[in-house]
């Protein structure tokens, strides 16, 4: 059995500063392709309210009566974006490895467009086989080699990204997958590995500890 087509892994949230912020178009790129019935989207509130993110003074007696404003309002003037996710919403994921493993192509979408911010997102979808459709740290291109993700900054919007979807061949496909596979293998993976945390933190520790006092 094949791969379904798009799949987007992602809770239902907001930010608290829209400032090159990606939430919002994460939603928006849901929304379209909810219309057309080509994502699949999995992951936790989508059918309640969207969440800010962080944490506030607010507290919770104060919190929970505002969610539950929230919902009557929205339930009278639903959010259209929202109810777009909602149309494409499959519930959570209860493996992200197992679920993107399932799909061609996934949304990952960055938090926010911000130089070194590169997360588990774009890794995720390479050891899983599904080719990403990146958008976040400005400087990708020159970290991860770009034939191994298809950018959304090369598009002037979803309806060109998807065409441009639906057109790659199953041979176009297995190079992206490939591409992937031999970026894991190389030098270049290591900054973004296991092992490199694991150094990083024990010489983190390290050199805190150098000056302490023996007891």
């Amino acid at each position: 059995m094949g791969r379904k087509f798009l799949v987007m892994i992602n809770a239902n949230k907001l930010p608290r500063i829209y400032w090159r912020e990606l939430y919002t178009e994460r939603m928006r790129a849901v929304a379209f392709f909810a219309r057309t019935g080509d994502i699949d989207l999995f992951g936790k509130g989508w059918d309640r309210p969207s969440m800010r993110v962080g944490k506030t003074w607010v507290p919770w007696t104060v919190k929970l009566p505002w969610l539950a404003l929230q919902n009557r309002w929205q339930k009278r003037f639903p959010d259209p974006l929202l109810v777009g996710a909602r149309q494409a919403w499959r519930g959570p994921a209860m493996s992200k490895a197992e679920t993107l493993a399932q799909y061609d192509f996934a949304l990952c979408f960055e938090n926010c467009i911000l130089t070194g911010w590169i997360t588990e997102k774009l890794f995720d979808c390479f050891f899983a086989g599904t080719v990403p459709v990146y958008w976040g740290a400005p400087e990708i291109r020159d970290v991860v080699p770009p034939d191994c993700f298809v950018d959304m900054r090369d598009f002037s919007g979803y309806a060109e990204l998807h065409e441009f979807l639906r057109s790659r061949t199953a041979e176009d496909l297995r190079r992206y997958r490939q591409a992937a596979r031999e970026f894991i293998a190389s030098p270049g993976y290591y900054a973004f590995s296991r092992k490199a945390f694991t150094a990083c933190f024990e010489s983190c520790v390290e050199e805190a500890t150098r000056n302490w006092p023996s007891t």
